[in-house]
């Protein structure tokens, strides 16, 4: 397949900029795009248990979602930093930005060091290929940091501030998505309780 086949245009208005909740809907709300062998419907979130068979298998993400967007200071100044990969033993890669609407790169340097959430860490390197994107090794409690100081990580194009449980789907048990398994956000009790009626079973 050609990359050209994937380009397409999404108008400024489509953005999804807030959530369904800010317009007064049900997370089950939100539109849905189911392709079948006869062609594309257009429906509803709440409508997927009638398009799956009895004794279908959904698969979900149990991840839950972090607060992994931290204030952070060094030679650049106060800036914001987005965890992103955990290789264990404080060593993440990260995405140093002047805000969430404003990214990188930043002027900073390898051996800088830096805190984060008040945390101490050095920039090891760049990512290969990356300019924006940094190894960080981290010397300290980042689960503490990200609890007292972090928030979810927000695109530029969402205008408002959310809690984190607004990034949470019905599936989150297990703190470690730095973004939102957003897939199973529309997933609601009643979405669930559909779906056991018409015997479809979920899978962790």
């Amino acid at each position: 397949m050609k990359s050209a086949v994937l380009n397409f245009s999404r108008p400024e208005r489509l953005q999804a900029k807030e959530p369904a909740e800010a317009h007064g809907l049900e997370r089950e709300g939100v539109r849905l795009l189911v392709t079948t062998p006869d062609g594309n419907v257009h429906a509803l979130f709440r409508d997927l248990p009638r398009f799956l068979q009895p004794d279908d298998l959904l698969v979900v993400n149990e991840s839950a979602t972090l607060a992994a967007s931290l204030p952070a200071e060094g030679s650049a100044g106060t800036f914001t930093l987005s965890l992103s990969t955990n290789y264990g033993r404080g060593l993440w890669v990260a995405e140093p930005r002047w805000s969430t609407s404003r990214p990188g790169p930043l002027p900073l340097e390898a051996g800088e060091k830096i805190t984060i959430g008040g945390v101490p860490a050095r920039l090891v390197t760049p990512y290969p290929g990356l300019p924006r994107l940094w190894f960080v090794q981290i010397d300290g409690g980042v689960e503490e940091a990200m609890a007292r100081h972090g928030s979810p990580i927000r695109y530029g194009y969402v205008d408002e501030t959310y809690p984190l449980q607004a990034y949470q789907t019905a599936f989150s048990r297990t703190p470690g998505s730095v973004e939102m398994p957003s897939a199973a956000r529309p997933f609601t009790p009643r979405v669930l309780e559909d779906l056991e009626a018409r015997g479809i079973k979920i899978a962790s």
